[in-house]
Formats: C-alpha cells, sequence, structure tokens
C-alpha cells in the first residue's frame, strides 16, 4: 500500500490556504481594467499578485528567523518570497512608466493600506473578521486604474477611487459576510444573517444612487443580483452545500457582478472611455 505524498514546499509555503483572498486582491485591478483596459493597468495588476503571492512565504521565513529555528520552508520560504517581492517593484516601475507618475497616487494608497493589514495580521488569528474585512480593501484604490487611458488628475484618482473602492468594498464585504454565514447553516446566528443582508441592501442602495434619470439602474442590478443570492443563500429553502461549492458560486455571482458594474462605469461620462 503506497503512502500518500506529503504536501509540496510551494502548497505549505507559498500558496495561500485562503481562497477568497485571491478574489478580494484582483477584483478590484481586474474591474478597473474592465472599464478601462491599458497596459499600464495590466502591469499595476501583476505588480499587486506578485506582491500577494510574496506576503505569505515571507511572513512564515521571517517568523522562523525571528524565532531562531529553520525548517526546509525557511529559506526556500525567504527565497520565493524575495524573488516575487522583486518582480512586483519592477512590475510598479513598469506600470508607472507607462501609465504616467499619476499611476503613483493610487499604488500608494494600496502600498500604505497593505502595511496595515501586515500589523493587523500579526496581531489577530487568521480567520478573525476585522482581518477580512479590512484585506478585502487593501486593492480597492485599483479600481480606479480604468481611468488611465483619460490621463487622470490628483482629483479624479481620489474621486473615482473613492467612488469605484466604494463598489468594491460593498460587494467584497457583504461576500464576506455572507459566506461566513452559508457556512454556517443552520447554526447561522441571527445577527449575522441580518448583516449579510443588511451590506446586500446597502450596495443596492449604492447602486440606486449611482443611477442617473433616464438611463437602466446597471450598476444596481448587479447589487440586486446579491441580494437576492443572499435572501436564497440564508434562508431555510438553502440546502447546505461544502466550501468549495460554496466558493465557486461565489466566483459566479462576482464575475457576474463585475460585468454590470464595469459597465455602469463605461457608460459614465466621468469614468467612461474619453
Amino acid at each position: 500500500m503506497s503512502r500518500a505524498r506529503p504536501p509540496s514546499l510551494w502548497r505549505t509555503t507559498v500558496l495561500p490556504s485562503e481562497h477568497g483572498s485571491w478574489a478580494f486582491v484582483l477584483e478590484p485591478p481586474i474591474f478597473g481594467l474592465m472599464w478601462g483596459p491599458s497596459w499600464a493597468g495590466c502591469a499595476a495588476t501583476l505588480a499587486v499578485l506578485l506582491g500577494f503571492v510574496a506576503y505569505r512565504p515571507l511572513r512564515l521565513g521571517l517568523r522562523d528567523l525571528r524565532l531562531r529555528k529553520t525548517y526546509p520552508r525557511t529559506r526556500f520560504g525567504l527565497a520565493v518570497g524575495a524573488v516575487c517581492l522583486g518582480l512586483a517593484v519592477a512590475s510598479v516601475g513598469v506600470a508607472v512608466r507607462l501609465g504616467g507618475p499619476g499611476l503613483i497616487e493610487p499604488l500608494a494608497a494600496t502600498g500604505l493600506l497593505a502595511g496595515l493589514f501586515c500589523v493587523v495580521d500579526a496581531a489577530v488569528r487568521p480567520g478573525h473578521l476585522g482581518r477580512e474585512l479590512l484585506g478585502a480593501l487593501v486593492t480597492t484604490p485599483l479600481a480606479a486604474i480604468g481611468l488611465l487611458a483619460r490621463g487622470p488628475t490628483l482629483g479624479d484618482w481620489l474621486w473615482v477611487g473613492l467612488a469605484g473602492g466604494a463598489v468594491v468594498a460593498a460587494k467584497a464585504w457583504g461576500a464576506i459576510l455572507y459566506v461566513r454565514m452559508r457556512l454556517k447553516g443552520t447554526d447561522a446566528p441571527r445577527a449575522g444573517r441580518v448583516a449579510a443582508w443588511g451590506t446586500a441592501l446597502a450596495g443596492l442602495a449604492l447602486g440606486a444612487a449611482w443611477s442617473r434619470p433616464g438611463e437602466p439602474p446597471v450598476l444596481a442590478a448587479g447589487y440586486a443580483l446579491l441580494l437576492v443570492r443572499a435572501a436564497y443563500g440564508l434562508s431555510p429553502l438553502a440546502k447546505v452545500r461544502p466550501p468549495k461549492h460554496v466558493g465557486f458560486q461565489e466566483l459566479g455571482y462576482s464575475l457576474a457582478f463585475y460585468a454590470t458594474a464595469a459597465i455602469a462605469f463605461a457608460r459614465h461620462p466621468t469614468f467612461g472611455p474619453a
């Protein structure tokens, strides 16, 4: 009888175990690229991805060094993390060269939020709700990279960063609360279900406020889909599903939502193509 092969160092040291974190990190810049594609935006998205991959192995390796312990993962993690971090910095340079110095503003905002997350991550347990909510905000400033084709000013970055960040945050926070309660099934606390529904309703209100008179409420329709999902998924009618199944369902909802959000931004006179 053959023994099961032990997990590789790539899996135990490099790849984040929280699969939803990939979505929360990459959704904002990908959303920006959907309504305003650019090579500079692609480079910024690559920088975010490489920085995200670098974080876990560097954290594990540095923690081992701080505790004066050495494991097979220690040097491997430090080496992989350093390479990914170096490539991330190079990608930032490429993004700024292609998109202009104005791109430094959303990248710097993302860096500040990432630093804050590192501090919080070191202080709380992995499943802490506050940690997850903050993690979902780290890359929200990069939702504004759809502006790159318009040659944005500082005022543009601030306004669109707030608008795009609010759209992404309302969706991401709703997803975090919904998935947490969905996985608990009938054991989900009433307060948690109410919070998930309330976040979905807040998103719908945001989408309605975004809509302009005489035009289809596209963004509101995206939030309405998320509200229906929360209402059914947290009702007694919903069947208990394994985490992987819920994750794939949430990926589908995310794709549908961001498609509608990208259409809404692309049609807007301020945020659409020049």
